[in-house]
């Protein structure tokens, strides 16, 4: 039972069981399992390696930052600005930042071990720098809608970085110059 029960914060994060006083941006120990991350009304175990945002609760991901271990994260379809917090976390490999209000990639840059991002329905592709993404990214996931000269670009510097595109029925294409 006690498994079930972490593997459960250990994937999806539960409700913070924390007292009314713990806020986002705060550490909280626990008795048996270790410390947790308060991120919005949720808790993470600091040690995840797997952390999917529940859609439409987070704006502020600032203490995302003390999950080190992470390797895989998916915030699709919050209203989430800023990633600054992100460029802590060296381990990562896998992010989704579909249906986000980012506007800035840089801080992804010195990400040694990102090697796939999901940039699908962002809500503003003018301000999106592709450049920003960092030389060890090997496959750029985007919807139908992302402007096809950014992509053009981008493919021209960095050949070895596979493009798929999207559209509404999940049919992908392999982007080509």
């Amino acid at each position: 039972m006690r498994v079930a029960i972490l593997a459960a914060i250990f994937l999806i994060g539960c409700r913070n069981p924390a007292s009314p006083g713990v806020q986002t941006g705060q550490t909280v120990p626990t008795k048996n399992s270790g410390e947790y991350a308060v991120i919005g009304e949720d808790v993470f175990p600091v040690e995840s390696k797997k952390v999917f945002l529940r859609p439409g609760k987070y704006k502020d991901i600032s203490n995302i930052s003390k999950l080190e271990n992470l390797t895989h994260l998916k915030m699709n379809f919050n209203p989430i600005r800023d990633i600054t917090p992100l460029r802590h976390l060296k381990k990562l490999e896998e992010l989704g930042l579909s249906g986000t209000m980012v506007t800035d990639l840089q801080p992804l840059s010195d990400l040694p071990h990102l090697h796939t991002v999901e940039l699908f329905k962002l809500s503003d592709y003018g301000s999106i720098n592709l450049d920003n993404l960092p030389p060890s990214l090997r496959l750029l996931r985007v919807s139908k809608d992302f402007p096809i000269e950014k992509l053009r670009a981008f493919k021209r510097k960095r050949h070895e970085c596979k493009i798929e595109i999207y559209d509404h029925t999940g049919t992908v294409d392999e982007f080509r110059l």
